[in-house]
């Protein structure tokens, strides 16, 4: 419903959103926004969804939702709470974050230890030490979270 929709864009950070459209509306608007280069996500739980589903950049199935839909969303949330979209949501973002940082840190320390190696100011074990060693570090650091 629109309602729905309205307040789960608004937790989820979401600009802009549709509902209660007909299958060809859904996607011919995908279609739409697409052709504008605009990335979409697709949010369907039924066979009218599905031809969206599949157009759009990302499409999520909701749990319980129709085989077809299933089949053709990128991604299926087993619940069919919608709140599960905004943690989705969050947690995406979360890793997008996480993977930003991790690459600066380790394109940082590569590029470090790649100059101490052609310099002679460490020997190719010890790079190949330190290398070895700083990946196992920031895995363990990323994982903090998940292993409490």
């Amino acid at each position: 419903s629109e309602r729905t929709a309205e307040r789960i864009a608004r937790e989820a950070g979401v600009d802009e959103f549709k509902a209660e459209l007909l299958p060809e509306d859904k996607y011919a608007y995908v279609e739409r926004i697409k052709g504008e280069g605009r990335h979409v996500a697709m949010v369907g739980d039924g066979v009218n969804d599905s031809p969206a589903l599949g157009l759009a950049d990302v499409g999520l199935a909701m749990g319980g939702g129709s085989d077809i839909a299933k089949e053709v969303a990128d991604i299926i949330l087993t619940d069919t709470d919608l709140a599960a979209i905004v943690r989705l949501r969050h947690m995406s973002q979360g890793l997008v974050d996480r993977l930003t940082s991790s690459y600066s840190k380790v394109m940082l320390t590569n590029s470090a230890l790649l100059a101490l190696g052609i310099t002679g100011a460490i020997t190719p074990q010890a790079s190949s030490l330190l290398h070895n060693g700083s990946t196992i570090a920031y895995s363990l650091s990323n994982a903090k979270a998940y292993l409490r």
